[in-house]
């Protein structure tokens, strides 16, 4: 398992050059917004615009602070994003804009490129959770006090650390905040290997 520290992750220009991201991991290693299977990645929202294109990527979105995020383009009304909101999964390669009608935000940004992989994710509350092992799980702590436990090796995440845990393994969270677990597993295609 390994761990990230929120002092680690490194700020980037987006792909559109309207904003910036914080990098926190991808895979593989030093890939580009070009080249990634699959990254983890938030960013500050503090003005409308429209969101960068992926072709080929399925994006997954948590706002993390902030009141209220608004995507046009995904239907003829606007999709309306909070922090209570469930994960909310949409196209990369759709042309999206935001408004923020009650100020800026904090978001979390999943995306894999669906030719190779796919992800699934979900918030954990307060409590004890298993996330049984299969693919590649991420740990990515909201607020602090959240322990990560994969076999013999255990770790206290503070406020927006990430614990990565690969080659399927279990992994245990206790969580005295909110997390956010993330799953990125390979296509079956590329599993025959």
């Amino acid at each position: 398992m390994r761990i990230i520290r929120a002092a680690q992750h490194k700020t980037v220009p987006w792909k559109n050059g309207g904003g910036t991201a914080t990098a926190i991991v991808a895979h593989p290693p030093g890939s580009g917004f070009d080249s990634f299977d699959w990254r983890l990645s938030g960013a500050h929202v503090g003005q409308d615009g429209p969101f960068s294109l992926f072709p080929h990527v399925d994006r997954t979105m948590f706002i993390l602070r902030g009141e209220a995020l608004h995507l046009h383009g995904l239907g003829s009304e606007a999709v309306v994003l909070t922090q209570s909101s469930a994960p909310f999964r949409f196209p990369g390669d759709v042309a999206v804009s935001a408004t923020l009608p009650d100020g800026p935000i904090d978001d979390l940004n999943i995306m894999t490129d669906r030719r190779r992989f796919r992800h699934e994710s979900q918030r954990l509350g307060v409590g004890s959770h298993h996330l049984p092992a299969k693919g590649t799980v991420l740990v990515f702590a909201e607020t602090e006090t959240v322990v990560v436990q994969c076999q013999n090796q255990q770790a206290e995440l503070a406020t927006w650390d990430c614990a990565v845990a690969e080659s399927a393994m279990d992994v245990l969270v206790e969580a005295g905040a909110m997390a956010i677990a993330i799953t990125f597993t390979p296509l079956e295609s590329d599993q025959s290997d």
